[in-house]
């Protein structure tokens, strides 16, 4: 938004420049064009993390799946699983949206604090319900001492759990230090079209 505005403030100063020749004029707007492009491709990378385009061409399997992908190469040597067994049938975008960030948070944790050597990621159904599991043989860690400590956001925990909670459903985690992790979101299924 400061790079918008600070854009509209060039225009403005080019508009007062009629009498500065033509290659003035050509430079300032050259420039301008720059800025342009560069928050156009911005704002695109901000659309894309609020959706990831993935899950709207392929769904939430496979968006799991390449961000799976991507954290194993990221990683070294993780071993990385994606069980789906959700089938084709699509959900409402906002569960998607929702299990997918969860993953997301939940891979990062993996990436950054487990020092696992293997990562399964599944969804399935549970009755009426979505079930997403994110299972690490890390380090795990004492789970009352992250969330002890509400606004810190260690470990995305809390934020997972909101996301997860806002849209119906509930967050479990399970983790002790030297015995890996266990993320598992279950959420109303909730069929899209």
């Amino acid at each position: 938004m400061q790079n918008l505005a600070a854009i509209g403030l060039r225009l403005e100063r080019a508009y007062a420049l009629p009498d500065a020749g033509p290659e003035r004029l050509r430079a300032v707007l050259q420039e301008l064009r720059r800025d342009v492009a560069t928050e156009i491709d911005e704002l695109r990378r901000t659309i894309g993390a609020l959706r990831p385009l993935l899950l709207d061409q392929r769904g939430l399997a496979a968006a799991v799946r390449d961000l799976a992908e991507e954290v194993a190469a990221r990683a070294g040597p993780l071993r990385c699983q994606v069980v789906d067994e959700l089938g084709a049938a699509r959900l409402r975008p906002e569960v998607e949206t929702a299990l997918f960030r969860v993953a997301q948070q939940a891979l990062a944790n993996v990436e950054r604090h487990a020092a696992a050597g293997g990562v399964r990621v599944a969804l399935r159904r549970s009755g009426p319900s979505v079930v997403l599991s994110v299972e690490d043989d890390g380090r795990g860690f004492d789970l009352s001492h992250v969330e002890v400590v509400p606004g810190h956001g260690g470990f995305g925990l809390i934020s997972m759990r909101e996301r997860v909670q806002a849209i119906g459903g509930r967050l479990a985690v399970h983790s002790r230090p030297g015995g890996g992790t266990r993320v598992e979101a279950q959420v109303p299924a909730g069929e899209g079209p």
